[in-house]
């Protein structure tokens, strides 16, 4: 369907006039319609009785403090779960509270944003992508890759292997202020295929040192088993136990994986960065490589004399744990990050290394229960980006097209809410800024269209962001019509946009247009017909709808006849 012609100016107008409709009245060609059969909603708000004007989101731009409001907002905040409204004063979160206690803090200059008692959360972060440093391998412009975050609710994201060449690309694009979420970029120390060749090239930039706007210095990324190296698979290591039930491809595969680094080497790797104040993160898929991975970070902290792991050094995947490994995080405070798996991944690594270690794989239910610090990934574009669909996949176990031998280890909808904020924003150090909702945090949150604790486990991987805010600042605004009123203010998100008025197979003649709310006028007719119980309460609806246009000016009187010969005519069915 193609856009209606209606004017950005008169579109602007049907925006700013839309607050009447949630007060108890509905709008057509910018003027106030007292019309029950018109209103998109009736109930009389807080708003409303106390005379504040309902703004659009468009108002709260370069809006010094705004209101948003009647909402659901999962705070992640365990002092106060729970709020309905919070007020924004420049990039931070200055109140959160009940719709009265908020609004109560709105004056004259105050826009307020009714949220329609939609799901507000923390703006979700991805601790371990590939979003910047494979765009361009994925096709992307810098500008698509992290549109394409914000489009999923990601605010901020670690960038897992930024080379030189991508990191100065990357200086210039945020110095440019081009940088619309948060992005921390970790330095590799070697290659996926074992090379140092970069070493030590990350001491340039102070570690959490903000390096341009939004940009910061996340830590060191090192491989201590090969991962994609020339083109080939992850080439991970595993003990002799493990190797005793291997199946014979899985032996011809990946029975003589070795090491990249000993555990001295690796000891030595981030004692270094460990002494300077570096966070490091170290890939590791196989039991031999996170076993190598904990006992050279233990070492570390040991003789550091750190028992909380300060630096919160991380082991990435984390695929293959042995019961012997699992309480060595929680004791250690060596963080875990993770990504879902998918069926199809578990079934490729089942038939490699035989059924009898199948339940070796992904155990992060167990690795929830064990106390670990755990954050969830997406690993872009090996997984996925959309914090919903990892969510799921999480929760329900059944992410993939499929059928594994045995069932994945799946764990709760809140732990999962949990991985992807508030553990996130730890992993990243950034747990007193994001991550949760509260007085004085950064305003990164987002707007979902519906609650992910309360739909069916299955419905979760639908469920979609429809507005991503970060610093206080709209940066994407869903709307999936194309009628330029985005979907959390558009009370008919999939609008008929026909060029002209079709009421059944009867062409009206009239042109088709926006009449407030988002609706056009082939949208309140159809309401009419969707909600009618026989055909002369189909066409009385009608002829309440069109006098209602042609008083507001929305129709003419030739207009209005046009759709009422139509109605008259139409089947209701």
């Amino acid at each position: 369907m193609r856009s209606l012609d209606f004017g950005v100016g008169a579109a602007m107008a049907l925006v700013a006039t839309a607050w009447m409709a949630g007060c108890g009245g509905s709008v057509a060609g910018g003027e106030a319609i007292a019309d029950p059969a018109l209103a998109v909603g009736t109930e009389t708000s807080a708003a409303c009785r106390s005379g504040l004007k309902h703004s659009s989101l468009s108002e709260i731009a370069g809006a010094p403090r705004y209101i948003l409001w009647n909402a659901t907002i999962v705070t992640m905040n365990e002092a106060q779960p729970v709020a309905e409204a919070l007020l924004v004063e420049g990039n931070a979160i200055a109140a959160v509270g009940s719709n009265h206690g908020i609004l109560a803090m709105a004056d004259e200059a105050t826009p307020v944003v009714d949220l329609g008692r939609r799901t507000v959360v923390p703006g979700f972060l991805d601790p371990h992508t590939h979003l910047f440093d494979d765009a361009v391998g994925q096709g992307l412009t810098f500008d698509q890759a992290q549109q394409l975050a914000l489009e999923s609710g990601t605010t901020a994201v670690s960038d897992m292997f930024a080379r030189p060449a991508i990191t100065q690309e990357l200086l210039t694009y945020a110095s440019g202020g081009n940088l619309r979420l948060r992005l921390h970029l970790y330095l590799p120390y070697n290659n996926t295929c074992g090379t140092v060749v970069w070493g030590q090239w990350y001491e340039r930039f102070p570690p959490k040192a903000m390096m341009a706007p939004r940009m910061t210095m996340g830590g060191v990324k090192v491989f201590v088993e090969p991962s994609v190296c020339s083109g080939a698979h992850v080439k991970p290591v595993f003990s002799e136990a493990l190797l005793a039930s291997f199946t014979p491809d899985g032996l011809a595969a990946w029975g003589n994986n070795a090491l990249l680094l000993s555990r001295e080497e690796l000891k030595g790797v981030v004692k270094h960065a460990h002494d300077l104040g570096y966070q490091v993160a170290i890939h590791a898929i196989g039991d031999v490589g996170i076993e190598t991975s904990l006992d050279a970070i233990e070492a570390v902290l040991k003789d550091a004399g750190d028992s909380t792991n300060e630096r919160r050094h991380m082991i990435l995947h984390n695929w293959f744990l042995r019961d012997d490994l699992l309480p060595r995080y929680a004791q250690s405070g060596i963080l875990a990050v993770v990504e879902p798996a998918t069926r199809c991944r578990a079934e490729f690594f089942l038939g490699y290394v035989g059924w009898q270690n199948g339940a070796l794989f992904s155990r992060w239910q167990d690795l929830f229960r064990s106390g670990a610090r755990v954050s969830v990934d997406g690993d872009w574009p090996y997984g996925s980006i959309d914090p919903m669909a990892k969510l799921s996949a999480l929760v329900t176990g059944r992410n993939g097209t499929c059928s594994p031998s045995w069932d994945l280890q799946t764990i709760r909808v809140w732990e999962g809410l949990r991985s992807i904020t508030t553990e996130a924003a730890y992993a990243m150090g950034r747990e007193d800024e994001v991550g949760s909702l509260g007085v004085g945090k950064l305003a990164d949150l987002v707007v979902l269209s519906a609650n992910p604790l309360e739909v069916r486990p299955e419905q979760i991987e639908g469920v979609q962001a429809l507005v991503t805010i970060v610093d206080g600042k709209v940066e994407f605004a869903r709307d999936s019509d194309g009628d330029r009123v985005p979907d959390v203010e558009d009370h008919c998100p999939n609008s008929d946009l026909r060029d002209v008025v079709v009421v059944g197979t009867c062409d009206t003649g009239v042109k088709n247009r926006l009449v407030g709310g988002g609706c056009s006028i082939a949208d309140r007719i159809e309401n009419c017909r969707s909600t009618a119980r026989h055909h002369g309460a189909f066409v009385s609806c009608v002829a309440h709808v069109t006098t209602g246009l042609t008083k507001a000016g929305a129709i003419t009187g030739r207009e209005h006849g046009a759709i009422q010969r139509c109605s008259a005519r139409s089947a209701l069915h």
